[in-house]
């Protein structure tokens, strides 16, 4: 089994070989941007192989239609978590409920306990930062992106 994963760790196609021996697609998906999977003709919303199980950012979806992070489970029609964050404190500003700072398409969680900034390069990294200092307004607070053993830690400072 093949599988084609985009920036995000979304499983996006899934490839493996017919009876002939030929790659052929056997899962595709396509995402909303919390993770709810569109709906379409062909592929089943819920595999019953264990491959198709793994989808929106590589996690696994529930017959219940969360997905397991490990920490938490995931809604993503709702795009909140089940369950209040263990590190709640830390990210104080926000809901402890809210998936992914509330910005998939930036911050990824990738077992429910930690935001982690997704952009590839440092290029990118320092565009969304200076965006996101900019746009708060009156310089009350900060968006600090400190790199710590390879990780990469969101802090928002009130000044």
């Amino acid at each position: 089994m093949y599988q084609y994963k985009d920036h995000l760790g979304n499983i996006r196609v899934s490839f493996g070989k017919n009876s002939t021996g030929v790659l052929e697609i056997v899962d595709s998906n396509d995402y909303y941007p919390f993770g709810m999977n569109h709906l379409k003709t062909g592929n089943a919303y819920f595999g019953q192989d264990s491959f198709k199980k793994y989808k929106y950012n590589g996690k696994e979806l529930q017959e219940s239609g969360m997905y397991d992070y490990g920490a938490r489970f995931y809604m993503p029609d709702i795009g909140r978590w089940g369950v209040i964050d263990n590190k709640a404190e830390k990210y104080s500003p926000m809901s402890p409920y809210i998936y992914a700072g509330n910005n998939p398409i930036a911050f990824i969680d990738p077992d429910g306990n930690e935001l982690i900034l997704s952009f590839a390069t440092a290029t990118a990294r320092q565009s969304y930062e200076n965006l996101v200092n900019s746009s708060l307004g009156g310089g009350n607070m900060k968006l600090f992106i400190l790199k710590y053993k390879g990780q990469i830690h969101i802090k928002l400072l009130l000044i």
